[in-house]
């Protein structure tokens, strides 16, 4: 007898906010399950994603010297056959201090 198994997505582990200095790389860590693996895709709101700055490898997404205008809000998506979810985090930036 031969069985299909099927799991709609799900996260392991959500994207946590991030405050970091402006310069530095901003990292967020999306981790799921399901069968088939969903696919996950990273958006953000209400902006484009940093054009060549950014990088989504296994489900993370690395934004490398960050700016400014990269503060908002991120989402991670994962999609199977069975269904869609999502989750938010926030990137704030901070100024380094002149001395």
């Amino acid at each position: 007898m031969e069985f299909a198994c099927s799991e709609k997505p799900g996260f392991t582990q959500e994207p946590e906010d991030v405050t970091i200095l402006i310069g530095s790389t901003a990292e967020f860590t999306c981790d799921v399950r399901g069968m088939p693996l969903p696919e996950v895709s990273w958006y953000r709101q209400d902006a484009n994603m940093p054009m060549g700055r950014f990088e989504s490898i296994d489900g993370s997404l690395r934004i490398k010297d960050v700016r400014p205008e990269d503060e908002g809000t991120y989402f991670c998506q994962a999609s199977n056959d069975l269904g869609s979810i999502r989750a938010s985090a926030r990137l704030a930036v901070l100024c380094k201090l002149m001395t």
